[in-house]
């Protein structure tokens, strides 16, 4: 900090400052200010990304307040309110059930992002990438973390969503079975209706995974109506539409 003032009466002596010009330079931040300006910003980022960290990027940065759907974030909200209540001490989590691109990802989201923001540690992954991490040899991280309890809420998104081998639907009951172990409340999102998931009909490897799923994830109501990422592609046909002529050359 001396240092910095000595320069500075150099510089004045140096150009002749006035005593005026002096005064609105020393308005400025000196360099230790913006020093330590940069590491409270740094700070400040690093504290959101923790809390965020086990969130998958592509999950990231929507709220309640981002909803198109003011019911869906309500309900959203009310999961939260009641978390510690009920969901909680009963070590359960809900099923986000619905048909394909109605908002059920997005509403995960939404909960997700506002329970970090709370202190929560939550983990939310695509199912498929979770079965990867958790069955991963070389890195039990995410495996050890779930055993350890170190999560308040396991989010798996897309549930159901491929068809899988006996091996991959072994690794996935590996997966499930341990986050029924650690006591830690469960939130799925998946095409299937509760019927698919309760029907004898389905086989036989599945439905011991199924019945898990059911038991772990109380009830939450279906999101209905039509797929938003068609909705968002009508719009913009019919605005592309607009800007282009017939390509028939008879018009």
């Amino acid at each position: 900090m001396q240092q910095l003032k000595e320069l500075a009466t150099a510089i004045r002596t140096a150009f002749n400052i006035t005593e005026e010009e002096r005064e609105e330079l020393e308005k400025e931040p000196s360099l230790e200010e913006e020093h330590q300006k940069m590491i409270a910003e740094f700070l400040k980022q690093n504290k959101r990304l923790e809390k965020v960290r086990w969130i998958d990027s592509g999950y990231r940065g929507v709220y309640f307040k981002d909803s198109r759907s003011e019911a869906i974030a309500k309900n959203g909200q009310k999961f939260i309110d009641t978390f510690e209540t009920f969901f909680k001490p009963n070590n359960v989590g809900i099923y986000i059930s619905g048909p394909v691109g109605t908002g059920k990802t997005f509403l995960a989201m939404m909960i997700a992002n506002e329970m970090a923001e709370l202190g929560y540690k939550i983990y939310m992954s695509r199912i498929s990438n979770a079965i990867e991490d958790f069955n991963d040899i070389y890195d039990t991280t995410i495996a050890e973390k779930i055993k350890n309890r170190e999560f308040d809420l396991i989010i798996l998104d897309d549930f159901g969503a491929s068809r899988e081998t006996d091996y991959q639907i072994e690794r996935l009951w590996n997966l499930i079975d341990a986050i029924k172990v650690s006591q830690t409340p469960l939130i799925v999102t998946t095409n299937l209706a509760y019927r698919e998931l309760s029907s004898p009909e389905t086989n036989l490897k599945l439905k011991r995974i199924y019945d898990r799923i059911l038991e772990m994830c109380a009830f939450f109501p279906p999101i209905k109506g039509t797929s938003k990422r068609i909705q968002s592609a009508q719009e913009l046909n019919r605005e592309s539409m607009k800007m282009f002529d017939s390509n028939d050359d008879s018009d």
